[in-house]
């Protein structure tokens, strides 16, 4: 029985030619230049705001819970109904999803915000005493947060602990800031 069935008793061949001829004729003026449906939903969930990932689980989800429902309410036990609930549901869960995400948006929009990390120029306060000759320490505040510099003064002066100081500019070679006491 198993030797009926070989490769070589299935013998397809299939010639097939396509022929494809297009003239178009248009002006530069006419096209108009916007977002296409997909840049649009795109948009709409705020793709670029929030990571992609939780986009298409709060979509994914919200199609399977208004499928599971369909199913169990209206009885549904074919695939042709399920194909033609498909484009509804999708419709449904796309608006439900974006206010499910807006909240997301919201968060991801205050993680992502810009803070100024330059040092040179912004106020210090001393931590370690600092001279021309020796390095102290000093924090600057960055946003919400301080962060730690090394510090040296310019000549003739000297910092303390709870002194102010400007950040004037960043020496590569001893790796560390040369403030000027305030």
């Amino acid at each position: 029985m198993v030797g009926v069935l070989s490769p070589d008793t299935l013998d397809l061949e299939l010639d097939s030619t396509v022929d494809l001829d297009a003239d178009i004729d248009h002006d530069i003026d006419d096209v108009a230049v916007g977002h296409g449906v997909f840049a649009t939903t795109a948009e709409f969930l705020f793709v670029g705001k929030v990571p992609l990932m939780i986009i298409i689980t709060v979509l994914s989800t919200l199609m399977w819970v208004f499928s599971v429902f369909g199913n169990h309410y209206f009885g549904n036990t074919s695939g042709v109904y399920a194909l033609m609930a498909f484009l509804p549901i999708l419709i449904v869960s796309i608006f439900l999803s974006r206010f499910f995400v807006y909240p997301f948006a919201l968060v991801f929009k205050k993680l992502n915000h810009e803070v100024d990390r330059e040092i040179v120029g912004k106020v210090s306060k001393v931590v370690l005493p600092a001279s021309n000759v020796k390095k102290g320490q000093a924090t600057v505040l960055i946003g919400n947060a301080e962060q730690k510099i090394y510090i040296k003064t310019s000549e003739n002066s000297s910092l303390f602990k709870g002194d102010e100081a400007m950040v004037i500019e960043y020496d590569s070679t001893q790796k560390c800031y040369l403030v000027e006491p305030i």
